[in-house]
């Protein structure tokens, strides 16, 4: 299907390559017991739950410009620990250690490493994520995906977040392909297909579950990276 046609692939990083739900509820389990030291008054899912539900909340708030990345490091744990009657007397050292911990996890999704290696004989590679960039570009340090990647383009950098075009653009420039010539892979059919897809790139959809869409935009959907051997 993309055989001959595309030169540059970008990747989306969390959930697309990246394990970021595993890693985020260990990290925030793992804070549980340390920084926030409330492990046995507050049940470890209940908690990770309250949290991916307020960050979910502020990360769209941030998209709508409506409040600073800074100040959501800190506010979702304010609302999560809240919830919960549990005062933490120092929230900017509390999202510090999330950070720093969560950006050193090592979880790929199955088979992330032997798609990139495949991959990167024939294609520019790059990767274009929402997220703090400093914290992106220590995940993929950790996870010895450096050598992989051409480009890294950042929402922190670039100013814009996913599916906004300006952030598709940013990383147009960085590239020798016309649009067609792009293939973009994630698994947000909002921010990741749709997104990439306005602005003329083609576009895979990473939907492991299965889980329905309400147009198909996506050149093609795939459960496991593995599949794109048969594509690419």
């Amino acid at each position: 299907m993309f055989k001959g046609t595309i030169k540059t692939i970008f990747f989306d990083l969390d959930n697309t390559l990246f394990d970021h739900t595993r890693a985020e509820a260990t990290t925030l389990k793992v804070l549980l017991k340390t920084s926030i030291k409330a492990d046995g008054t507050i049940n470890q899912d209940d908690f990770v739950d309250c949290y991916v539900k307020h960050n979910t909340a502020l990360w769209e708030e941030m998209a709508r410009g409506t409040i600073a990345p800074d100040e959501v490091k800190v506010k979702r744990f304010e609302l999560t620990l809240t919830e919960f009657d549990f005062d933490h007397p120092d929230l900017a050292g509390l999202a510090a250690d999330y950070l720093e911990l969560y950006s050193q996890q090592k979880f790929c999704l199955p088979n992330a490493r032997k798609i990139l290696d495949y991959l990167c004989q024939n294609y520019e590679l790059g990767i274009l994520s929402n997220g703090f960039a400093e914290t992106q570009r220590n995940k993929i340090v950790n996870l010895d995906f450096t050598s992989y990647f051409t480009h890294t383009i950042f929402s922190g950098d670039a100013g814009a977040m996913k599916p906004a075009a300006e952030i598709f653009n940013v990383a147009m420039t960085a590239v020798n392909s016309t649009p067609e010539q792009i293939l973009y892979i994630g698994d947000s059919y909002e921010n990741d297909i749709v997104g990439a897809h306005a602005v003329g790139w083609r576009t895979i959809h990473l939907n492991p579950l299965q889980n329905p869409v309400y147009k198909k935009l996506a050149d093609a959907e795939i459960r496991d990276l593995l599949e794109l051997k048969d594509l690419l």
